[in-house]
Parts: C-alpha cells; structure tokens; sequence
C-alpha cells in the first residue's frame, strides 16, 4: 500500500512540476510588421498603400468617383484624398472617443501606374505604429 502512495505523490508532484515549467517558457507573439524600401521624393519617403496595410493587418477601401481612400485598423481610421497634404484621423468604432484630427503630412498620395504610395508616416498618425525611415528604407511597426 505504501508503495502505491508513494507513486501517487510522486506522479503529481511530477505532472505539477512539469505544468510550472510549462507555463514559465517564454511565449513568442509575432507582430505584423512592414519593412520595405521607398520611394523618395522631396525628403518624404512614400511607401506603397495597400501593401504596408496588408502587412499591418490594416483595411483599405477605394472610393474610385471620389479619388480617395479609407485606411483603418481595429481603433482608428484614416481618410486620404487626392491632392491633400491633409490626413483626417478619427477612432474607428462609433462611441469611441477622440476627435477627427487633420494631420498635414507635408505631401499628397502619389498614384503611380494604379498603386497608391502614400508618406510613411501616415502610419505614426494610427495609433500603435512606430515609423522608422533611414534612408530609403522605411520600417513599420506596432508599438510596445
């Protein structure tokens, strides 16, 4: 009898044990990132829409008639218009608060053959994007 106690005990303490080292490896989440070079153009480094907002698991919706575009993620959205330097940014879930805030981004998208290149730091007006630009390399991502 003693013998079954002391394999009991010892077949817990085992599955225990083996659960706390479980839980105490270190989980890895991969973030949605974007690293690209750009096209630059008057110290403004643009980066091709559809492809970073694919990248950041971010939405975009064209509107053909009105030459502009809706770029949004689960908390902000982004208005673009052709030929506006001006980016409206606004919450993206009705009830949420905050403002539409016009953000000027010193260039207006470029239409190159039928892709949107917008400026990088279109993404630093979304909330959680770090922009980095070195050069004309751009890298877009989440931050911390």
């Amino acid at each position: 009898m003693k013998k079954h106690s002391v394999f009991a005990c010892t077949l817990c303490a085992s599955i225990l044990l083996g659960m706390t080292a479980y839980a105490e490896e270190p989980m890895t989440i991969e973030s949605p990132n974007y690293q690209a070079d750009a096209l630059v153009q008057e110290d403004t480094a643009f980066i091709p829409l559809r492809q970073a907002a694919d990248a950041l698991g971010c939405t975009v919706t064209w509107d053909k008639a009105a030459r502009s575009a809706l770029l949004a993620n689960e908390m902000r959205q982004m208005g673009i218009e052709e030929g506006q330097e001006l980016y409206t940014s606004a919450p993206a879930q009705e009830g949420m608060v905050g403002m539409p805030a016009p953000q000027k981004m010193g260039a207006a998208f470029i239409d190159e053959t039928g892709r949107l290149f917008v400026p990088a730091e279109v993404f630093s007006i979304l909330i959680g994007y770090d922009v980095t630009v070195d050069g004309g390399s751009v890298t877009i991502v989440p931050q911390k």
